[in-house]
């Protein structure tokens, strides 16, 4: 017998939101996951594996969400270059954006990440924004990483975020 598809919207906060065909009877299973995994990826959740996942797409739902974090509106996800087909591949999630009538790339990262401003590059090159705004904890803005991002072509301004996996640091 033919299972009927149909096309569901999955999301688990700050992971990724992607539209699968999925069947049916696989919707309630995904669900179930969904239901398992989101009470840990919220603001002040308890400490747990889960948490520790694609941190930098937790920033980017945030941004999405209230895109005047990041001082933009019209906000819109963006795949990493080149996509990401795990959570393990740690990856900066971005965001275009719109600030009067300049376009901007918001970059959202965590941790020591060697590869941001190389994703950074790539993006620029991929959708030719007016400026850059990387969205970060404060304690994760390193002075190699602000030496790198001063080496790019456009004007880039770093906006501090609280973690909301950890309210109490900056």
């Amino acid at each position: 017998a033919s299972r009927g598809r149909h096309t569901s919207y999955i999301s688990v906060t700050g992971v990724q939101t992607c539209a699968l065909p999925i069947y049916r009877e696989s919707a309630d299973a995904i669900a179930a996951v969904v239901s398992q995994v989101a009470p840990y990826r919220r603001a002040g959740a308890a400490g747990h594996p889960l948490a520790r996942l694609a941190r930098g797409r937790w920033l980017r739902s945030l941004v999405l969400k209230d895109p005047t974090i990041a001082g933009v509106s019209e906000a819109e996800p963006v795949e990493p270059v080149p996509p990401r087909h795990t959570l393990l591949d740690e990856a900066p999630g971005a965001v275009i954006g719109v600030d009067g009538d300049q376009v901007v790339l918001v970059v959202c990262s965590t941790g020591v990440d060697l590869g941001l401003v190389p994703e950074i590059v790539d993006l620029i090159d991929r959708h030719g924004p007016h400026q850059v705004r990387i969205v970060m904890p404060r304690r994760d803005r390193l002075p190699s990483v602000e030496a790198l991002v001063s080496l790019l072509p456009l004007p880039v301004a770093f906006i501090d975020i609280v973690p909301p996996w950890f309210p109490g640091l900056r």
